[in-house]
């Protein structure tokens, strides 16, 4: 309801809204035929609009977002009749296997944002090497 829809309603600072817009707006411009995939890293205390901001500027640019929480891809699918439980970590392969069919082959390849708003538990070797 109160959530900021254009750049100029966002409480982060101009700058460094110029400077993520201007990474997307690039990275559109190389493609990825040259193997150019971009990586963007924001750090922050939870809650200083991060993730608001990059969902804000994608759309300002017509981007598609992806986005991951473990919130929003937990629990189980159905297969049929069957449900078929399925680990976050699983769930977390999944979605960056179709993330990168979208990245790369998909309709939207160069118009697409991939966000992953937190990562699944890593706590245990044998989860750790599987992400890996």
């Amino acid at each position: 309801k109160y959530r900021p829809q254009t750049t100029k309603d966002l409480c982060v600072a101009p700058k460094k809204i110029g400077e993520f817009k201007e990474f997307l707006q690039n990275g559109v411009r190389n493609g990825n035929g040259g193997g150019g995939c971009g990586l963007c890293v924001l750090v922050g205390s939870p809650g200083i609009g991060k993730s608001t901001m990059v969902k804000v500027i994608a759309q300002e640019l017509g981007m598609q977002v992806k986005e991951w929480t473990e919130e929003s891809h937990a629990g189980s699918h159905m297969l049929g009749a069957d449900i078929e439980q399925s680990s976050p970590l699983n769930d977390f392969g999944m979605f960056l296997q179709q993330s990168w069919f979208s990245l790369n082959v998909g309709e939207h390849n160069n118009n697409c944002v991939v966000l992953l708003d937190d990562l699944p538990n890593l706590h245990d070797d044998k989860s750790h090497m599987r992400f890996r």
